[in-house]
């Protein structure tokens, strides 16, 4: 018997392992556990999948890579969410309020808070107290901390 795991792996491993041929969007990686009851299990081989092929990942990309959690997202394709999210949001403003950006993207409020902590272009603003909630804005630039020195 086989068991096939898709896994969590990023764009730097398709690198790493396909170079400039690892352009594919729709790659996947996978891990394949087999069972044998009468024979001693061999070990798991890791995949890539690229319909219509698989390919054995002799790279070794994969080995550190753990089991994509159903619903989870790539860290590229959060960060994509996440930024034309708050474009959307930040329109003809200044700041808006970290609630409108979690009710869009349909997730917690803890969530968005950590997904802001490693945004690039966006940043969380702690609300000061309970009358006032926290908020995100642009991350100022290089060129807005030289112009204001």
């Amino acid at each position: 018997m086989a068991d096939m795991i898709e896994l969590n792996a990023g764009l730097d491993a398709i690198n790493r392992a396909f170079g400039v041929f690892g352009n594919d969007p729709d790659m996947t990686a996978w891990r394949v556990e087999f069972i044998c009851r009468e024979f001693k299990t061999p070990p798991p081989i890791e995949v890539w999948f690229s319909w219509p092929l698989h390919r054995i990942d002799t790279s070794g990309a994969l080995k550190g890579c753990g089991a994509k959690v159903p619903g989870s997202l790539r860290k590229a394709e959060v960060d994509i969410i996440l930024n034309d999210a708050c474009e959307r949001l930040i329109e003809g403003r200044d700041e808006f309020p970290m609630r409108e950006l979690s009710d869009d993207m349909s997730v917690t409020d803890k969530t968005t808070k950590n997904r802001l902590e490693q945004s690039s272009s966006f940043e969380y603003v702690p609300g000061v107290n309970k009358n006032q909630p926290a908020m995100v804005r642009r991350k100022p630039t290089q060129e807005h901390l030289e112009i204001s020195e």
